[in-house]
């Protein structure tokens, strides 16, 4: 007897994880505004840290399953043969004898046996089979794996070159400057508008590499080329252009005296817009006192920023006219005081929108 035993095979499948790490990005840099080129320079130096694609280390856990299955069949049969034999044994023996005449004999003899057996046998027949069959299936499964990132920052160091002072090559040093009649005298400042110069065509028009007057100075009636002429100073007197920052600091705007009226505008009011409204400082004596002090606002500044500025400076009676100003840092560093040329300020850039030329005088808005 044959017993046929099919066995499935055993698999087993793994798959890895896949980890993608992250991306490290670099700060952002800071804008420099403006920003011209120098033969002197200062150095800032900005440090930004990154963290490039991180070093793998992997870990791999490997699990080994061992798996045995064992199949026994057992047969087992009993058969009983039961055999039966039947003989039959049958004999004619015919015997004639024959004698002489004499005798006259005749004998005629007949035998017959007959003979029956029977035979019964048993047989017993133990047959018994056992088939044990083993499959041993051996199945290796990764299915682990650990991810280990390091992250090693780099630091970089970005150097900026940024001018000590703005660049001034191409005729473009200082503040440009004009005057008009005021109308106004003194008790009636209050009702002056800067604006109103905007479309009007001033009496006369030039440059200078400083700003403010002494009352001496405002007296003679000449100054930048403007001669209105000794007890002829009831004018107006507008300065325009751009202050350069060198170094980033909180920047103090400051009217030390005004006599007997001033204002200044600073950024794109100051190019465009400029109302006695918005102005970020207005100075005006009180009546009967004829001056006005100490009138100050500060702003924050980046180096390398060339900064839109305007002034006006207005008297209100034939004589006796003054502006005292200044600008300073945070340290305390003075870039523009009254009547002392100041490279800090220009009139247009040299290279770029970032410092347009103004308008023409009497044609801006």
């Amino acid at each position: 007897m044959r017993i046929t035993l099919s066995t499935a095979a055993l698999a087993a499948t793994f798959s890895l994880v896949s980890h993608t790490s992250a991306s490290w990005l670099p700060r952002p840099q800071r804008g420099i505004q403006g920003r011209d080129s120098c033969s002197t320079t200062l150095t800032e130096t900005l440090t930004t840290t990154t963290c490039p694609a991180p070093t793998r280390t992997y870990t791999r856990t490997t699990i080994t399953e061992t798996v045995t299955v064992s199949h026994t069949v057992t047969t087992i049969g009993d058969e009983t043969i039961t055999e039966t034999t039947t003989v039959t044994d049958e004999e004619t023996i015919t015997a004639l004898a024959t004698v002489t005449e004499e005798d006259r004999i005749t004998a005629t003899v007949t035998e017959t046996t007959n003979s029956v057996d029977t035979v019964t046998a048993t047989a017993t027949i133990t047959d018994k089979e056992t088939i044990t069959n083993t499959v041993t299936a051996t199945a290796t499964i990764t299915d682990e794996e650990t991810v280990t990132e390091t992250c090693v920052p780099v630091t970089t160091t970005v150097t900026a070159t940024i001018p000590p002072l703005p660049v001034a090559t191409c005729n473009n040093a200082g503040f440009q400057v004009a005057y008009w009649p005021n109308p106004y005298v003194t008790t009636q400042l209050s009702s002056l508008l800067p604006e109103r110069y905007k479309t009007l065509v001033p009496t006369k028009n030039s440059t200078t590499q400083s700003a403010g007057l002494s009352s001496t100075v405002w007296d003679t009636g000449n100054f930048y080329g403007f001669t209105p002429g000794p007890n002829n100073v009831q004018i107006a007197l507008m300065y325009r252009g751009y202050f350069y920052a060198p170094v980033d600091s909180t920047y103090t705007f400051k009217v030390v005296l005004a006599n007997d009226f001033a204002a200044i505008w600073t950024g794109p009011t100051a190019y465009s817009g400029y109302l006695r409204s918005n102005a970020n400082i207005v100075a005006q004596s009180a009546a009967g006192t004829g001056v006005a002090t100490n009138v100050a606002f500060t702003k924050t500044i980046t180096a390398g920023t060339y900064l839109p500025i305007r002034i006006i400076a207005a008297n209100g009676d034939a004589g006796d006219g003054a502006l005292y100003l200044s600008i300073t840092d945070a340290a305390g560093t003075v870039y523009l005081s009254t009547a002392v040329d100041s490279p800090y300020i220009i009139q247009r850039g040299c290279t770029g929108d970032s410092t347009p030329s103004y308008p023409l005088w009497g044609h801006e808005s």
